[in-house]
């Protein structure tokens, strides 16, 4: 907002370039919106509890799709049927923070694939660049990641990377103590 008083302040002043100033203005605005918007997004409320987190775990990798110009494609296995409402809240976290990764990564194409057998896989795999996305972002997210599937008594097995593919398993037990 500081940046947007600076450009319009300057614009103001009698100059042969004020479009420039509120052209960047409006940039600046447009940036601000973008973020309020995506912060606003993230902040879930607690009437989750009893919600369809399949409908709301397409609608997140719809919107990041739309959001970041990219690819996404959500499997979910034979006969998932519904998430647990003990670990569908936390799945959905996973699931956002695997994107984040991914999107920072420069990914334009991502397959999720959620499938349920002795234990719930989550498999990502994506076309970026891990060495695009700084250490600090990584290693916050990817802390994150791994706290999440901790809690739910699951692990994250390392990321591999094969031909053009990123691939990471999340791994859950069905049954959480």
């Amino acid at each position: 907002m500081a940046t947007i008083k600076f450009y319009i302040a300057f614009a103001q002043q009698p100059q042969d370039q004020p479009s420039h100033f509120l052209q960047k203005s409006k940039e600046q605005i447009s940036k601000l919106i973008n973020e309020v918007r995506v912060l606003t997004e993230s902040i879930v409320p607690t009437t989750l509890e009893n919600d369809n987190y399949i409908e709301i775990i397409h609608e997140l990798t719809v919107q990041f799709s739309q959001r970041n110009n990219i690819n996404i494609k959500l499997i979910f296995g034979q006969n998932f049927g519904v998430f647990d409402k003990n670990i569908g809240f936390t799945i959905l976290r996973i699931i956002e923070n695997q994107l984040k990764i991914t999107v920072r990564a420069g990914a334009k194409n991502i397959m999720i694939e959620i499938k349920k057998e002795k234990e719930m896989h989550i498999l990502f795999t994506d076309d970026g660049n891990t060495k695009k996305v700084s250490f600090n972002e990584n290693d916050l997210l990817g802390n994150d990641t791994v706290t999440r599937a901790v809690i739910l008594k699951g692990k994250l097995e390392p990321r591999k990377k094969t031909g053009l593919k990123n691939i990471v398993i999340i791994k859950i037990p069905l049954v959480v103590a």
